[in-house]
This record gives C-alpha cells, structure tokens and sequence, in this order.
C-alpha cells in the first residue's frame, strides 16, 4: 500500500502546529533595532540562516508581534528569544525538507492547496458580505414594534392546584370506571374539606401532589383543550372546575392566580427587534447576491445524475449558507483564522 506524501506530511504539520502554538502564546519584548550586522540584499538585517534562506532580524520582530500579550515577560529574556528563534529555524528546516522530498509538486498536495485556496477565496467574499450593515434606526425598531405587537404578547397564564387520576394508554372500560370513582371521592371530600390536603390523598401526578396539587403557572394553550378550557373558564380565586376528561385522565383544578394577557413594553424587546429586522434584510440581500451571481457566472445542473440513496431521510448540506441558526438567524460572521484552513 503506498502512504501518499500528503500523508507522511500530517506528523510533520502537526508537529510545526504545536511548536508554533507554544511560540504564539509567548509575547515580544521591546527590541533594539540597531544591529552591527549589515543587511542583506533584501533590505534586512540577517539574524540566521537555513541553507540559503535568510531569517531577517525584522521577520522575527514581526513574528514577536504576532505572540499574545499576556506572554509578554516570557520573551522579555534573551533565553526566551533564543527559543523562539529555534521555532522559526525549525520551521524552515522542514519546510526545505519537503520541498526535497518533492511534497509541493505530489499531486494529492496539490489537489488540497488547491482545496485551500478555494476555501480561503470563499471565505474571503463571504466576509466582505457579512460586514454589509444592515442595522434598523430607532424608527424603524418602534415601526416593527407597533405593526408585530402579537409577536411580543405574553399569553394569560393561570396557577392552579390539581388532582388527576390517570388512564393507561390502553385502559380498559374497567381501569376507566375506577379511575372515574376515584376522582367522584375527591370531589366529595373537597365539599368539606381542603383542596391541597384532598389532592395529596387522591392525585395520581407525582410532580404536584406532593406540593398539595400545585402545578407551575400555566399559559393558554400549553396543556392542550380539554385542560384549557376548565382551567380558564375558571374566574375567582378559589374556585373549583368539575371534574373534566382528557387523554391523560379524570381531572379537578382550583384557581389560584390569574394573570391576563400582556405585552412586553418596547425596551425589554428592542434587541430582539434589531437581530429581527438585520436577519430579515441580511437574508433578502444574500439570496439577491446569489442571483446575480448566477446570472453573471452562469450555473447549470443536472439533476438526473443524483440519485436518492436515503431511504427517505433528508440530505444534509454541509456547504449550505446562510446557516440556519437556533434562533433562526442566519450566520454569516466573518470566519476565524482556524476555520480557514478546515
């Protein structure tokens, strides 16, 4: 089996990644940049030399630059220095070992440079879009905010207390008929007696009867028909609903708080308006950008050539932009320096 240059390559990246990781985490220090070295041809001061390639003085001033801050003092030293200059002539030595070994002419090499370079390319007019701003003047945020009130209303909630007898899915008329005289106990005891103290003897929900029945704050339309239509039906604090069925089982509510439908004032949502309004413009240029992509560059594609091979499930398509985010928006950020090379 023959290992491909490309291949005997990843030990040797992957070595020069780590060498370069711990060298960026290392920061300059203040340099003179006088020497008694004279310079080169190429208008440097030579600080080494691998073969025939010069480490100029100022090429590795630069590199200090590009160190973090907070490694500032490591590089203070001359021993720092020392050791990250042996990182760059490192670096040089395997970069001329491969150019030896004929890795930058091996046609798997060439196919990922090119790979590369695509991306890089990509990558490159993806963020001179996504710096397009698209932000709404305050105007235009109340404009939204007054024409989409029912996007910021809160539903009316209730907090109620709860006893339930519950039904199997595939209860029998036996198990339902003892379900029903369970429930038809507890509303009898509730005639003369505590609500929370009933639902704690009847109720067959583990969450609430312990709590006395009391379930968290319910908003309309949460809990399905059935339950929504005893429990809002409900006006007074205190009051108690007949018994009602649902798919669930035999149930008693009894109001405890009551909360109408609201809605949210301007300043708790304006962020959300603003991401709103940019998502919705920003993908409205995006799909007019590809348009006339396409009407420039030209696409033809021959969709008789792919061939549903998932057994009904859908293709994913990992190269897809925008990218749907979990809000919704759309994610075109500029990329960051390690997604470049993925």
């Amino acid at each position: 089996m023959r290992v491909k240059p490309i291949a005997l390559l990843l030990p040797i990246v992957m070595c020069l990644g780590l060498i370069a990781m711990i060298a960026a985490c290392e920061q300059p220090a203040t340099t003179s940049s006088s020497s008694s070295t004279a310079p080169d041809s190429a208008g440097g001061t030579e600080l080494a030399k691998v073969g025939t390639t010069v480490i100029t003085f100022e090429e590795f001033n630069s590199s200090l630059e590009r160190v973090p801050p907070y490694f500032r003092q490591r590089l203070a030293t001359r021993e720092g220095k020392l050791q990250h200059l042996d990182t760059l002539v490192v670096k040089e030595l395997f970069y001329q070992e491969a150019l030896n070994k004929g890795y930058d002419q091996d046609p798997d090499f060439l196919e990922e440079l090119d790979m590369v370079k695509k991306t890089l390319l990509y990558n490159k007019v993806r963020n001179e879009f996504a710096k397009t701003d698209f932000a709404p003047t305050e105007d235009e945020k109340k404009a939204y905010y007054e024409e989409h009130t029912e996007e910021f209303s809160i539903p009316e909630r209730a907090t109620v207390r709860h006893i339930m007898t519950k039904l199997r899915r595939n209860a029998t008329p036996e198990d339902e008929a003892a379900a029903e005289t369970k429930i038809g106990q507890a509303q009898a005891e509730l005639k003369g007696g505590d609500f929370a103290a009933v639902a704690e003897k009847f109720s067959e929900e583990r969450g609430s009867a312990s709590k006395g029945g009391l379930l968290s704050p319910i908003k309309k339309g949460s809990r399905g028909k059935e339950f929504d239509e005893a429990v809002f039906a409900l006006q007074s604090v205190g009051e108690i609903s007949p018994v009602f069925r649902d798919s669930r089982g035999f149930h008693i509510v009894q109001l405890e708080k009551k909360e109408p439908t609201e809605v949210r004032d301007y300043d708790s949502v304006e962020r959300t308006i603003e991401r709103k309004i940019i998502n919705e413009r920003r993908r409205e240029q995006y799909e007019t950008y590809i348009t006339d992509l396409k009407g420039r560059i030209g696409v033809t594609i021959d969709e008789n050539l792919l061939v549903d091979e998932s057994a009904g499930e859908p293709e994913a398509d990992a190269e897809a932009i925008p990218v749907p985010k979990s809000d919704g928006e759309i994610e075109l950020a500029p990329v960051s320096s390690e997604e470049k090379t993925e």
